[in-house]
C-alpha cells in the first residue's frame, strides 16, 4: 500500500441516530478519498497516464504516505506536460463477461436461511469458522466465551500461544486463544481471577471484546456510567449494534457473532 488517507472523524450519513449524520471512521471512508482524488485529477486531465497519476500521488504526500490533494494538484498544474506523458493509460475493458460470486453456495446447510447467511459464508470462506463435525453451523445456538475468543482471534490474525493465564484456563484446547487475548489486552477476566470460558457470552461482553480485538478507538468512560455503555454507544453510532441486540444482557448467537465480525472486517 503506497498511499493512504486518514478516515477518522468523517461526517457521514447514519441510520443509527436521530440526526441522520454521525462522525465515524474506518477504511470505508479513507478509500473513497484516495479514489476520489484520482478520479478528480483524471476528470481535469483525462489524457494523463496511469504511470503519471501514480507518480504524482505517491511523490506529493505528507510524511511519505498520507495523500496531500492540494500539494498534488499544485504540482500537476505547474509541471504536467501531456506531450511528454508516454506512460500506460487506462482503457475501457472490452469483455462483457461478468463474474458473480454465490456466497450461499459455500455456506453450511443449516445456515442458508439465516438472516446473516452472507456473513457466515464469508467467514467460512476465510477459514475463520469451520462449524461442527457433522457439517452444520447451528446459527441460532448461543456461543460461549471460549468459542467466541477462538473465532475473534482468528479473525484479527493474532498469533496464539500460552497456558495457565486464568485460574480456570489451564491447558484446555481454548487456552492458547484465551491467553493470547489476555496478553494482547483484549480481555482481563473477572475480579476473582477467572475467565469463565464455558459461560455463554452476552452482547455487552461481545462488543467490548470485539472492538478491543479490532483496536477500535473507544472514548474514555464517563463517571457513574456502566462499564459497557461506551462500547454500546460506539456500536450504535457505527452500525454495529444488530437489530436483534435488544438488550446488553442478551446472549449472543453464533449467527450474530458472525455478523458482528463480518461488519468489522468489511468497514
Amino acid at each position: 500500500m503506497d498511499i493512504y488517507a486518514l478516515g477518522e472523524g468523517v461526517l457521514s450519513t447514519s441510520s443509527s441516530n436521530d440526526f441522520f449524520y454521525n462522525f465515524t471512521d474506518g477504511t470505508s471512508f479513507s478509500a473513497p478519498i484516495i479514489s476520489g482524488i484520482a478520479s478528480y485529477i483524471l476528470s481535469v486531465y483525462p489524457e494523463m497516464s496511469n504511470d503519471k497519476l501514480y507518480s504524482y500521488l505517491t511523490k506529493n504526500t505528507v510524511n511519505g504516505q498520507i495523500v496531500d490533494a492540494k500539494k498534488t494538484m499544485d504540482k500537476i498544474i505547474s509541471s504536467y506536460d501531456p506531450t511528454k506523458d508516454t506512460g500506460n493509460k487506462w482503457t475501457q475493458p472490452t469483455s462483457t463477461t461478468k463474474q458473480t460470486i454465490n456466497l450461499g453456495a459455500n455456506n453450511f446447510p443449516d445456515s442458508i436461511s439465516s438472516n446473516y447467511s452472507t456473513a457466515i459464508s464469508y467467514l467460512k470462506n476465510k477459514n475463520i469458522i469451520s462449524g461442527y463435525p457433522d457439517g452444520t453451523f447451528k446459527p441460532k445456538n448461543n456461543i460461549n466465551r471460549a468459542e467466541f475468543i477462538k473465532i475473534i482471534i482468528g479473525a484479527v490474525g493474532i498469533q496464539t500461544g500460552g497456558t495457565n493465564c486464568f485460574k480456570d484456563v489451564k491447558e484446555e484446547w481454548f487456552a492458547e486463544f484465551v491467553c493470547s487475548a489476555k496478553n494482547n489486552g483484549i480481555i482481563d477476566g473477572y475480579p476473582d481471577g477467572s475467565f469463565k470460558p464455558g459461560n455463554d457470552i452476552n452482547v455487552a461482553e461481545a462488543l467490548k471484546i470485539t472492538l478491543n480485538s479490532f483496536k477500535v478507538w473507544i472514548r474514555e468512560s464517563k463517571s457513574n456510567e456502566a462499564w459497557f455503555e461506551k462500547f454500546v454507544e460506539h456500536a450504535k453510532n457505527n452500525g454495529l449494534y444488530l437489530e436483534s441486540f435488544y438488550s446488553e444482557s442478551k446472549l449472543v448467537s453464533r449467527e450474530e457473532m458472525s455478523q458482528l465480525i463480518y461488519l468489522l472486517l468489511n468497514k
